[in-house]
Protein backbone atom coordinates (compact mmCIF):
# COMPACT_ATOMS: atom_id res chain seq x y z
CA UNK A 1 0.00 0.00 0.00
CA UNK A 2 1.33 3.24 -1.04
CA UNK A 3 1.49 6.50 0.89
CA UNK A 4 2.35 9.90 -0.25
CA UNK A 5 3.70 13.15 1.27
CA UNK A 6 3.53 16.38 0.14
CA UNK A 7 6.48 18.18 -1.49
CA UNK A 8 8.33 14.89 -2.27
CA UNK A 9 5.99 12.18 -3.34
CA UNK A 10 6.01 9.36 -1.30
CA UNK A 11 9.28 10.61 1.01
CA UNK A 12 8.86 12.71 3.96
CA UNK A 13 9.56 16.52 3.71
CA UNK A 14 11.89 17.59 6.56
CA UNK A 15 12.43 21.39 6.41
CA UNK A 16 14.52 23.36 9.14
CA UNK A 17 12.20 26.78 8.61
CA UNK A 18 13.68 29.07 10.90
CA UNK A 19 16.49 29.30 13.31
CA UNK A 20 17.56 32.49 14.77
CA UNK A 21 17.82 35.16 17.32
CA UNK A 22 15.81 37.61 18.95
CA UNK A 23 17.77 40.64 19.91
CA UNK A 24 16.45 43.74 22.66
CA UNK A 25 18.22 46.83 23.71
CA UNK A 26 17.48 49.37 25.68
CA UNK A 27 17.57 53.12 24.68
CA UNK A 28 20.64 55.20 26.29
CA UNK A 29 18.57 59.11 26.57
CA UNK A 30 22.66 60.20 28.26
CA UNK A 31 24.57 59.14 25.07
CA UNK A 32 22.03 61.28 22.70
CA UNK A 33 19.91 58.05 22.18
CA UNK A 34 23.70 56.35 21.06
CA UNK A 35 23.94 52.65 22.08
CA UNK A 36 27.17 52.41 23.83
CA UNK A 37 27.81 48.49 23.16
CA UNK A 38 29.05 47.72 26.41
CA UNK A 39 25.59 48.88 27.87
CA UNK A 40 23.25 45.62 25.40
CA UNK A 41 21.08 43.87 26.91
CA UNK A 42 20.71 41.01 25.00
CA UNK A 43 18.13 38.35 25.29
CA UNK A 44 18.57 35.32 23.34
CA UNK A 45 15.97 32.98 23.34
CA UNK A 46 15.57 29.46 24.58
CA UNK A 47 15.97 26.53 21.86
CA UNK A 48 12.21 25.45 20.93
CA UNK A 49 10.91 22.34 18.90
CA UNK A 50 8.00 21.52 16.79
CA UNK A 51 6.80 19.16 14.20
CA UNK A 52 3.87 20.63 11.99
CA UNK A 53 2.03 19.26 9.11
CA UNK A 54 -1.06 18.86 7.72
CA UNK A 55 -3.27 15.36 7.02
CA UNK A 56 -5.53 14.98 3.79
CA UNK A 57 -7.82 11.90 2.19
CA UNK A 58 -5.17 10.89 -0.94
CA UNK A 59 -7.93 10.40 -3.00
CA UNK A 60 -9.95 13.73 -2.79
CA UNK A 61 -7.50 15.86 -0.90
CA UNK A 62 -10.13 17.13 1.66
CA UNK A 63 -8.45 17.57 5.19
CA UNK A 64 -8.99 14.52 7.68
CA UNK A 65 -10.33 16.20 10.84
CA UNK A 66 -9.45 13.86 13.98
CA UNK A 67 -5.93 12.22 12.73
CA UNK A 68 -3.74 11.44 15.28
CA UNK A 69 0.08 12.54 14.91
CA UNK A 70 2.35 10.78 17.48
CA UNK A 71 5.78 12.36 16.94
CA UNK A 72 9.34 11.99 19.18
CA UNK A 73 8.09 14.91 20.85
CA UNK A 74 4.50 14.30 21.33
CA UNK A 75 1.51 13.64 20.34
CA UNK A 76 -1.58 15.65 19.07
CA UNK A 77 -5.02 15.38 16.93
CA UNK A 78 -5.63 17.56 13.53
CA UNK A 79 -8.29 20.48 13.52
CA UNK A 80 -10.84 20.86 11.32
CA UNK A 81 -8.35 22.05 8.41
CA UNK A 82 -6.38 18.91 9.09
CA UNK A 83 -3.74 21.18 10.52
CA UNK A 84 -1.91 19.65 13.77
CA UNK A 85 1.02 21.16 15.93
CA UNK A 86 3.80 19.73 18.93
CA UNK A 87 6.24 21.66 20.04
CA UNK A 88 8.66 20.65 23.09
CA UNK A 89 11.56 22.23 24.28
CA UNK A 90 14.33 19.22 23.75
CA UNK A 91 14.74 17.66 20.81
CA UNK A 92 14.08 13.88 20.36
CA UNK A 93 14.53 11.70 17.17
CA UNK A 94 12.09 8.66 16.06
CA UNK A 95 8.80 7.65 14.40
CA UNK A 96 6.51 10.11 13.49
CA UNK A 97 2.99 7.79 12.89
CA UNK A 98 -0.06 9.24 11.56
CA UNK A 99 -3.40 7.52 11.55
CA UNK A 100 -6.85 7.99 11.01
CA UNK A 101 -10.10 6.06 11.32
CA UNK A 102 -11.02 4.29 8.73
CA UNK A 103 -7.61 5.31 6.75
CA UNK A 104 -3.63 2.90 6.31
CA UNK A 105 -1.60 4.63 8.51
CA UNK A 106 1.67 5.63 7.86
CA UNK A 107 5.52 5.73 9.76
CA UNK A 108 8.17 7.78 9.14
CA UNK A 109 11.20 8.61 10.70
CA UNK A 110 12.01 12.08 11.94
CA UNK A 111 15.63 13.14 12.68
CA UNK A 112 15.77 15.87 15.04
CA UNK A 113 19.24 18.54 15.17
CA UNK A 114 19.58 20.31 18.61
CA UNK A 115 20.23 24.28 18.27
CA UNK A 116 21.54 26.33 20.97
CA UNK A 117 18.81 29.20 20.34
CA UNK A 118 15.78 29.56 18.10
CA UNK A 119 13.32 27.83 16.59
CA UNK A 120 13.62 24.48 14.74
CA UNK A 121 10.76 23.38 12.73
CA UNK A 122 9.64 20.20 10.88
CA UNK A 123 7.02 19.76 8.80
CA UNK A 124 5.65 16.42 7.98
CA UNK A 125 2.41 16.35 5.70
CA UNK A 126 0.47 13.11 4.84
CA UNK A 127 -2.18 12.12 2.31
CA UNK A 128 -3.45 8.97 3.72
CA UNK A 129 -5.51 6.27 1.25
CA UNK A 130 -8.31 4.11 2.55
CA UNK A 131 -8.24 0.70 3.74
CA UNK A 132 -8.75 -1.56 1.01
CA UNK A 133 -7.21 1.40 -1.75
CA UNK A 134 -5.32 -0.29 -4.09
CA UNK A 135 -3.34 2.06 -6.10
CA UNK A 136 -3.31 1.39 -10.39
CA UNK A 137 -6.78 -0.40 -10.03
CA UNK A 138 -8.71 0.44 -13.43
CA UNK A 139 -12.10 0.98 -13.33
CA UNK A 140 -13.60 1.62 -17.33
CA UNK A 141 -17.09 3.04 -16.96
CA UNK A 142 -19.01 0.66 -19.33
CA UNK A 143 -22.59 2.44 -19.16
CA UNK A 144 -25.84 1.67 -18.23
CA UNK A 145 -27.75 -1.65 -18.29
CA UNK A 146 -31.74 -3.01 -17.93
CA UNK A 147 -33.79 -5.71 -16.58
CA UNK A 148 -37.48 -5.72 -17.07
CA UNK A 149 -39.83 -7.71 -15.20
CA UNK A 150 -44.03 -7.62 -15.04
CA UNK A 151 -46.02 -8.08 -11.83
CA UNK A 152 -49.73 -9.06 -12.25
CA UNK A 153 -50.46 -10.08 -8.37
CA UNK A 154 -50.88 -7.66 -5.38
CA UNK A 155 -52.26 -5.10 -6.98
CA UNK A 156 -55.76 -4.67 -5.87
CA UNK A 157 -54.89 -1.19 -4.54
CA UNK A 158 -54.80 0.25 -8.21
CA UNK A 159 -58.80 0.00 -8.80
CA UNK A 160 -60.55 3.34 -9.31
CA UNK A 161 -64.59 2.76 -9.93
CA UNK A 162 -65.07 6.42 -9.22
CA UNK A 163 -65.39 9.43 -11.95
CA UNK A 164 -62.10 11.00 -10.61
CA UNK A 165 -58.73 9.99 -10.60
CA UNK A 166 -56.88 8.89 -7.35
CA UNK A 167 -53.94 8.28 -5.41
CA UNK A 168 -52.97 5.08 -4.23
CA UNK A 169 -50.10 3.52 -2.32
CA UNK A 170 -49.07 -0.57 -3.62
CA UNK A 171 -46.17 -2.11 -2.76
CA UNK A 172 -43.76 -4.01 -5.07
CA UNK A 173 -40.75 -6.14 -4.77
CA UNK A 174 -38.04 -4.29 -6.75
CA UNK A 175 -33.95 -4.71 -7.72
CA UNK A 176 -31.84 -2.88 -4.78
CA UNK A 177 -28.28 -3.09 -4.22
CA UNK A 178 -25.43 -4.25 -5.94
CA UNK A 179 -24.18 -7.24 -7.62
CA UNK A 180 -21.07 -9.41 -8.96
CA UNK A 181 -21.46 -10.32 -12.14
CA UNK A 182 -19.33 -13.29 -12.06
CA UNK A 183 -20.34 -14.88 -15.58
CA UNK A 184 -19.63 -11.72 -17.53
CA UNK A 185 -17.50 -11.35 -21.01
CA UNK A 186 -15.28 -8.69 -21.83
CA UNK A 187 -13.46 -8.40 -25.39
CA UNK A 188 -9.47 -7.73 -25.33
CA UNK A 189 -7.75 -7.69 -28.98
CA UNK A 190 -10.68 -9.65 -30.24
CA UNK A 191 -10.62 -12.66 -27.86
CA UNK A 192 -13.41 -13.13 -25.28
CA UNK A 193 -11.83 -13.11 -21.94
CA UNK A 194 -14.12 -14.40 -18.76
CA UNK A 195 -13.91 -12.78 -15.18
CA UNK A 196 -11.14 -14.13 -12.84
CA UNK A 197 -12.60 -13.90 -9.38
CA UNK A 198 -10.43 -12.29 -6.81
CA UNK A 199 -10.74 -13.38 -3.31
CA UNK A 200 -14.18 -11.68 -2.17
CA UNK A 201 -12.92 -9.25 0.85
CA UNK A 202 -10.14 -8.23 -1.95
CA UNK A 203 -12.31 -6.89 -3.77
CA UNK A 204 -15.09 -5.83 -0.93
CA UNK A 205 -12.85 -3.57 0.55
CA UNK A 206 -11.52 -2.09 -2.59
CA UNK A 207 -14.77 -0.91 -3.78
CA UNK A 208 -15.71 0.55 -0.16
CA UNK A 209 -12.25 2.31 -0.14
CA UNK A 210 -12.98 3.45 -3.80
CA UNK A 211 -16.92 4.00 -3.75
CA UNK A 212 -17.16 5.13 -0.04
CA UNK A 213 -20.20 2.60 0.03
CA UNK A 214 -19.81 -0.17 1.86
CA UNK A 215 -21.83 -3.52 -0.22
CA UNK A 216 -23.13 -5.83 1.77
CA UNK A 217 -22.18 -9.52 1.01
CA UNK A 218 -25.91 -10.87 1.10
CA UNK A 219 -25.61 -8.01 -1.89
CA UNK A 220 -23.17 -9.25 -3.88
CA UNK A 221 -24.00 -12.51 -6.58
CA UNK A 222 -24.89 -13.56 -9.78
CA UNK A 223 -28.63 -11.78 -8.78
CA UNK A 224 -29.51 -8.27 -7.32
CA UNK A 225 -31.44 -8.69 -4.52
CA UNK A 226 -35.11 -7.99 -4.14
CA UNK A 227 -36.73 -5.40 -1.58
CA UNK A 228 -40.50 -4.55 -1.00
CA UNK A 229 -40.91 -1.02 -1.24
CA UNK A 230 -43.82 1.00 -1.56
CA UNK A 231 -44.74 3.52 -4.46
CA UNK A 232 -47.62 6.19 -4.70
CA UNK A 233 -49.16 5.79 -8.56
CA UNK A 234 -51.85 8.16 -10.02
CA UNK A 235 -55.09 6.12 -10.65
CA UNK A 236 -56.94 7.40 -13.82
CA UNK A 237 -60.77 7.63 -13.08
CA UNK A 238 -62.96 4.22 -13.72
CA UNK A 239 -59.81 1.77 -14.49
CA UNK A 240 -57.66 -0.64 -12.88
CA UNK A 241 -53.74 -1.53 -13.27
CA UNK A 242 -53.85 -5.39 -14.82
CA UNK A 243 -49.97 -5.41 -14.18
CA UNK A 244 -47.01 -3.54 -13.80
CA UNK A 245 -43.49 -3.33 -15.54
CA UNK A 246 -40.72 -2.76 -13.46
CA UNK A 247 -37.86 -1.66 -15.53
CA UNK A 248 -34.49 -1.60 -13.38
CA UNK A 249 -31.67 0.66 -14.70
CA UNK A 250 -28.04 -0.13 -13.33
CA UNK A 251 -24.59 1.08 -13.69
CA UNK A 252 -21.90 -1.51 -14.92
CA UNK A 253 -18.18 -1.22 -13.98
CA UNK A 254 -15.18 -2.85 -14.22
CA UNK A 255 -11.97 -3.27 -12.56
CA UNK A 256 -8.78 -4.40 -13.63
CA UNK A 257 -6.03 -5.12 -10.70
CA UNK A 258 -2.73 -4.08 -11.73
CA UNK A 259 -1.11 -7.31 -11.42
CA UNK A 260 -2.76 -9.23 -14.17
CA UNK A 261 -3.92 -6.02 -16.73
CA UNK A 262 -7.05 -8.29 -17.19
CA UNK A 263 -10.51 -7.96 -16.37
CA UNK A 264 -11.38 -9.33 -13.29
CA UNK A 265 -14.35 -8.12 -11.79
CA UNK A 266 -17.35 -6.92 -12.82
CA UNK A 267 -20.14 -4.81 -10.49
CA UNK A 268 -23.51 -3.44 -11.24
CA UNK A 269 -25.15 -1.21 -9.25
CA UNK A 270 -29.04 -0.61 -9.26
CA UNK A 271 -29.75 3.14 -10.28
CA UNK A 272 -33.50 3.35 -10.75
CA UNK A 273 -36.53 1.27 -10.80
CA UNK A 274 -39.72 3.13 -13.00
CA UNK A 275 -42.76 1.36 -12.30
CA UNK A 276 -45.21 1.09 -15.72
CA UNK A 277 -48.73 0.36 -14.79
CA UNK A 278 -51.10 -0.97 -17.68
CA UNK A 279 -54.43 0.72 -16.81
CA UNK A 280 -57.91 -0.97 -18.45
CA UNK A 281 -61.14 0.96 -18.35
CA UNK A 282 -63.55 -0.35 -16.12
CA UNK A 283 -66.62 -0.67 -18.38
CA UNK A 284 -69.66 1.56 -16.79
CA UNK A 285 -72.19 2.10 -19.17
CA UNK A 286 -75.84 1.96 -18.86
CA UNK A 287 -77.23 -1.22 -18.39
CA UNK A 288 -81.28 -2.30 -18.74
CA UNK A 289 -81.83 -4.78 -16.19
CA UNK A 290 -84.09 -7.94 -16.04
CA UNK A 291 -87.20 -8.24 -14.23
CA UNK A 292 -87.48 -6.10 -11.88
CA UNK A 293 -84.22 -3.90 -12.01
CA UNK A 294 -84.30 -0.36 -12.65
CA UNK A 295 -83.22 0.64 -16.72
CA UNK A 296 -82.16 4.09 -17.52
CA UNK A 297 -84.54 5.94 -19.66
CA UNK A 298 -83.56 8.51 -22.35
CA UNK A 299 -85.50 11.37 -23.32
CA UNK A 300 -85.08 14.83 -23.94
CA UNK A 301 -84.14 17.26 -21.81
CA UNK A 302 -83.62 14.75 -18.19
CA UNK A 303 -83.39 10.90 -18.34
CA UNK A 304 -86.40 9.21 -16.93
CA UNK A 305 -85.70 6.46 -15.34
CA UNK A 306 -88.17 3.24 -13.88
CA UNK A 307 -89.07 -0.01 -14.11
CA UNK A 308 -89.07 -2.70 -16.54
CA UNK A 309 -93.01 -3.48 -15.65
Amino acid sequence: MKSRFFGLSAKLALAVLAVGFTFTSCYDSANDGIIVPGDVDVVIPAPKYEVTGYVTDFQTGAAISGATVVTPIGSQTTDATGFYKVSAAAPASGDVTISATGYVSVTVKLEMTSIETGLASYNVSAALTKDGYIEGVQAPQLGVGSETSVITTGLDALYNDSDSKKEADVTLKVKTGARWNTSYAIEIDGEKKFIREDPADKFYAYLKAYRGIEYGKNFMGDKFAETEQTFTLDVPANAYASSVTVVTYYWIEGYIWPENDQPTNIIDRVLKNDIIPTWVGISHGHGHGHDDSHGHGHGNGNAGGGTTD
